[in-house]
């Protein structure tokens, strides 16, 4: 009876334990894909006159936006290293203003990312918001082109237990780069 016990008592801890990771795991995901959306949706022309969006990867995505309201645009940069989803801040130094003698600031957002080999895609103004296909834009991709922006991670805290790795996504469309009628 004591063995049993003791069994069932570990394997409530562990349970506890890996559930509580998991909802970490999304919490975090979730915070995520705000910042980033908040971000990129204010993406703007550059301090040194640069287009608002300079890199476009499958992993990778770089562009210019004021993300912490005072009067310069930051260089900000989303990418995956490893596992771990990553994000560089440069403000620009100098005079002429320039991002290359900038600090840059790097934070790991997220970590137990699973490998995949698309988490950014992007979309030109044929996009029509429901196909998965229609305006994507094919790499390599002209930053000029992309009008929206599709971002799908996967984690997975454990990938050798359950539950199944939990999916974040999230379609950005950049207000300056809106094309009016």
């Amino acid at each position: 009876l004591a063995i049993l016990v003791g069994s069932f008592q570990s394997d409530v801890f562990t349970y506890t334990t890996r559930i509580d990771s998991v909802l970490t795991n999304q919490q975090g995901g979730q915070a995520i894909m705000n910042d980033f959306t908040a971000e990129l949706r204010s993406a703007i022309i550059s301090d040194a006159g640069a287009y608002p969006i300079t890199t476009a990867g499958t992993s990778t995505l770089t562009f210019f936006s004021n993300i912490d309201g005072d009067a310069l645009h930051e260089r900000v940069s989303y990418y995956l290293d490893g596992s771990e989803l990553k994000k560089d801040v440069t403000k620009p130094a100098g005079n002429p203003l320039d991002y290359e003698t900038g600090t840059t600031d790097t934070t790991i957002i997220l970590q137990n990312v699973v490998a995949s080999s698309t988490i950014f895609s992007y979309f030109d103004d044929t996009y029509d918001g429901v196909s998965t296909t229609t305006g994507e834009l094919v790499q390599p991709v002209t930053p000029t082109d992309i009008r929206l922006v599709r971002i799908d991670i996967w984690t997975d805290t454990d990938p050798t237990k359950d539950p199944e790795p939990f999916h974040i996504t999230t379609q950005v469309a950049i207000r300056n780069l809106k094309i009016t009628l």
